[in-house]
């Protein structure tokens, strides 16, 4: 799913519910925070965060999603 640049601060927690999303593209938007809810998507593969400057630290539920599956969701920052 493809949200880049779009000057989002946030998403709703509620994207955590779509538990088949495989991609998640949030580059260059102007995000301050992360949704925990975002772990609950363990099918994802890639979660593209570069471009958001203020973006100080991700969830540990988010954290996670790259050492789940063996480390398959990559995750940038």
């Amino acid at each position: 799913m493809g949200l880049n640049r779009n000057e989002l601060t946030t998403v709703p927690a509620e994207l955590g519910n779509l538990t088949a999303l495989l991609w998640l593209d949030l580059r260059y938007n102007k995000m301050t925070t992360v949704p925990a809810a975002l772990g609950n998507l363990k099918a994802m593969y890639s979660l593209d965060l570069r471009g958001n400057p203020d973006l100080a630290a991700l969830p540990e539920e988010v954290e996670q999603l790259g050492k789940t599956h063996g480390g398959i969701c990559n995750i940038r920052v």
